[in-house]
């Protein structure tokens, strides 16, 4: 779908870093640009008075299935601060999702309230609900893991609004999204939006250009 829309896919390389207008590749290849849009993930931040040791990858704290800080006695990390290497299903760390957070977040409370009536604990597991990602106009795709369903194009565009439109609070808010969205679709407007294209002759060229 990607390489549909003029894009290049490069899978199972990295970028190792960006000097003089030339991107380096982990296999050795270069991209000369003078744009680079590098999106390295997301690193946590180190706090003072836990030890070094306490830290995984990405400077995420290791916590045992409790969201307890491994050699902790009562500080605990979710979201993004968090890494928990035990899960099987998970051995690298969980993905930095809301999802997880949200999940995360719920157990923890709920443990919390145990701690305080003796009760026992819960360990957190994560219910993975499957993965959904926007890429244009009636473009997307969706990984959903219970049944393992793989859709892409407009049925996956229309499962993301659906899903994205319910996750919010209010019906208010829902049918002003929806109201938003529908007028962007219909009259295309891209006011706060820059696409790229290839020309004709081998330049690129703007939106503005193409409309020309």
């Amino acid at each position: 779908m990607l390489s549909e829309m003029g894009v290049e896919v490069r899978l199972n390389t990295q970028v190792k870093d960006y000097i003089d207008d030339t991107v380096i590749l982990s296999d050795g290849n270069t991209i000369e640009t003078k744009i680079l849009f590098w999106t390295a993930g997301v690193t946590s931040r180190m706090f003072r008075g836990i030890p070094r040791e306490n830290y995984g990858r990405g400077n995420r704290l290791l916590t045992d299935e409790y969201n307890k800080v491994i050699g902790a006695r009562n500080i605990y990390a979710i979201g993004d601060a968090w890494l928990l290497t035990s899960d099987r299903n998970f051995p690298q760390g969980h993905p930095q999702l809301a999802q997880v957070a949200l999940q995360q977040g719920k157990n923890l409370a709920a443990n919390l309230a145990a701690v305080l009536r003796n009760h026992p604990l819960s360990a957190f597991e994560y219910d993975d609900k499957g993965s959904l990602a926007i890429i244009g106009r009636s473009k997307a795709v969706a990984d959903i893991p219970k049944p393992p369903v793989h859709l892409k194009g407009f049925i996956a565009w229309v499962t993301w609004l659906f899903v994205h439109l319910f996750s919010l609070i209010t019906y208010r808010n829902r049918f002003m999204t929806l109201a938003n969205w529908a007028v962007a679709y219909f009259t295309r407007d891209q006011s706060l939006r820059m696409i790229i294209r290839p020309g004709t002759d081998g330049r690129r060229k703007s939106n503005e250009q193409l409309a020309k």
